[in-house]
């Protein structure tokens, strides 16, 4: 996880980050999740509720482990009743995104290894 910060550029990062703060309920789904997850994902979920940077990875990475280990209900107490889904939403297109990115570059540096 500590790699992927690379992923995206800092004006990407930023404008992603900015986008997620946006969504209605999205301090809400982060707090009800902090708590169950390790230090290291709270730290990238505490920068992000305070509004500096973070990799928003950690984010969606504390989101799928408190849904994975049964931690987490998709309504959980305290956060709005579409917060949960939109957020997912979000940040599941972002990582596909960033992945069909990834894919497509080495694609190219394959296709270039081969040619050259």
């Amino acid at each position: 996880m500590k790699d992927t910060g690379a992923l995206l550029s800092d004006l990407q990062r930023a404008t992603f980050l900015q986008n997620i703060r946006n969504l209605n309920g999205q301090e809400g789904v982060f707090t009800a999740v902090r708590s169950h997850v390790n230090k290291t994902y709270q730290q990238q979920v505490d920068r992000h509720l305070v509004g500096v940077d973070c990799n928003p990875w950690y984010l969606a990475g504390a989101l799928r482990h408190a849904f994975a280990h049964g931690a987490l209900t998709a309504t959980p107490q305290n956060v709005q009743p579409q917060a949960m889904g939109t957020v997912a939403r979000f940040l599941s297109r972002g990582l596909f995104q960033c992945m069909d990115t990834e894919f497509r570059e080495r694609v190219r540096q394959f296709e270039q290894m081969l040619d050259g």
